[in-house]
């Protein structure tokens, strides 16, 4: 009898714990983008970039392996125009200015991490813009095609419970589920 009570209470914190750590990794990644956003809006340089340049945008990128993503900065044209008239924009920064990382952040084991918008997103003063990769969220972008991150749980049942949604709007909200 005594076996069975302590295997159910095991199997109960194990859960706890799992829910937990979804929480966590919502919470932390929610920070992370709006420290992000923070320091676009700010023009802040990154301290491990050596580039000059006229517009800075941060933001988040996840790696490859999918449990892990860094906060990065990328240095835009000293010529940049963010939102440029004429479909000029300068804001989607160019290749001769590779994204560099500030820090990278490792998810609670069993966490992973994806997005529907390639591998990272942006922000860029001064409204704040945001950008999939390259490309600028307009207004009238649908709400489907909104940066979304997606968590997901790998220890856990397949309900949803154990995925979170955090979206971005083209106004930079960010929202979590």
């Amino acid at each position: 009898m005594m076996a069975i009570i302590t295997a159910g209470i095991f199997g109960y914190s194990r859960s706890n714990e799992n829910q937990n750590n979804l929480n966590r990794a919502e919470q932390r990644l929610v920070f992370e983008l709006r420290r992000a956003e923070s320091l676009a809006m700010s023009n802040s340089k990154n301290t491990n970039d050596n580039l000059e340049g006229k517009w800075i945008r941060w933001g988040i990128r996840i790696n490859s392996d999918n449990t892990s993503y860094d906060i990065i900065s990328q240095t835009c044209d000293n010529k940049a125009d963010p939102g440029g008239l004429g479909g000029d924009d300068k804001g989607d920064c160019t290749s001769l200015h590779p994204p560099v990382s500030l820090e990278t952040i490792k998810l609670p084991a069993g966490i992973t991490l994806s997005a529907n918008s390639g591998s990272s997103v942006y922000f860029l003063a001064p409204e704040p813009m945001v950008y999939k990769e390259h490309t600028r969220v307009e207004l009238n972008t649908a709400v489907s095609d909104f940066p979304t991150f997606t968590l997901k749980n790998n220890n856990s049942s397949s309900d949803s419970s154990s995925i979170r949604n955090i979206q971005i709007t083209p106004i930079g909200q960010i929202n979590g589920d």
